[in-house]
């Protein structure tokens, strides 16, 4: 059995259904919750001790690798505080961590790269940071849509009648549309607008559940997105 650990902001009700549903026979899910409601920079400064915390408890289960989940923690604390964080836990408990951010990074470059198009329910001053944190990853940002939330309770209610009219304009201008957020429920999305507009499709849970799967020899359950089955 391969174990998959989750480090989970305890605001987020979307991350874990997600992943159980991306799950193939072989693979497990198991998670801890990290105590982080709002997203400011002190707020994340005072979570790095939870983090820690739950990581270590979190290896007693002997995952085989920990996703962190917090997409907005790392554009908000930058990537020295993003690197400080999986050294940490690396360093802690010598499993193999992965970030839904820099696995969004690392599958627009296997998808082939080029320009994004980003979609996010966040609100224009997180995605500024979050362009930041792209770019400064070295990919090009055609665009990036936002609905305008900061309340970790309303993005887990975004339904897709509020996300597909973004994701359509991000298309039409980028060689990758990326919805950046592992707080909002889109897998479910991903082949839909893949077919629709013919541009690949990248999500926060399903780039963090793809990176979690790298070099196991396992493969996610069919039905979410080209990314899913790069050999």
């Amino acid at each position: 059995m391969f174990r998959v650990g989750l480090l989970v902001p305890s605001s987020n009700t979307v991350m874990e259904p997600e992943f159980y549903r991306m799950a193939p026979q072989g693979v497990s899910v198991h998670s801890a919750r990290i105590r982080l409601t709002e997203f400011t920079h002190e707020a994340l400064v005072k979570s790095l001790d939870g983090v820690q915390r739950e990581a270590e408890l979190l290896s007693s289960a002997r995952v085989d690798v920990m996703v962190y989940g917090c997409s907005t923690c790392a554009i908000i604390g930058g990537q020295d505080w993003e690197q400080v964080l999986v050294d940490q836990i690396k360093f802690n408990t010598g499993i193999r961590v992965v970030t839904v951010n820099l696995a969004m990074v690392e599958a627009v470059r296997a998808l082939g790269g080029g320009s994004v198009g980003v979609v996010t329910p966040y609100t224009d001053t997180l995605n500024r940071l979050k362009r930041r944190y792209l770019e400064a990853h070295g990919l090009t940002v055609s665009s990036i849509r936002g609905l305008g939330l900061s309340d970790a309770s309303e993005i887990g209610a975004v339904e897709e009648e509020a996300v597909m009219p973004l994701v359509e304009e991000a298309a039409e201008e980028a060689d990758v549309i990326l919805i950046g957020c592992s707080s909002i429920s889109v897998i479910h999305l991903i082949e839909r607008v893949e077919s629709r507009t013919g541009v690949p499709v990248v999500t926060s849970n399903q780039a963090g559940f793809w990176a979690a799967l790298s070099g196991s020899g396992l493969r996610a359950v069919d039905g979410y997105g080209r990314l899913m089955r790069l050999p």
